[in-house]
């Protein structure tokens, strides 16, 4: 049995990758709306802003909706979304599976 989660409830999801070998721990700040706290490598070396950029649209590509770490862009980013339609909206149970599979983890 899946708990419920509610949409306002901090989450938290680490994803690794292979090439080039990262982590990345992205956090949730409301329905499928993520931030990428922090992207790390071997010995904590942090990626490009090439690579960092990269990863971020491919993301973005697959569906997540990400958010800067500025607050001001992050509340906008919250209005925004929250006078958007729900069409399509994922359950807050499935949002972890669906970011996987959208990239293919």
């Amino acid at each position: 049995m899946r708990r419920s989660r509610d949409a306002g409830e901090p989450l938290t999801i680490y994803l690794t990758i292979d090439e080039p070998n990262l982590l990345i721990e992205l956090r949730r700040f409301g329905a499928n709306l993520w931030h990428v706290e922090q992207m790390v490598g071997p010995r904590k070396a942090s990626p490009s802003f090439g690579q960092r950029q990269a990863l971020e649209q491919k993301l973005k590509d697959a569906g997540v909706r990400l958010i800067e770490a500025s607050p001001a862009y992050a509340i906008s980013n919250l209005d925004r979304a929250a006078r958007s339609p729900k069409v399509g909206a994922a359950g807050d149970d499935d949002d972890l599976d669906d970011i996987q599979d959208d990239l293919g983890v």
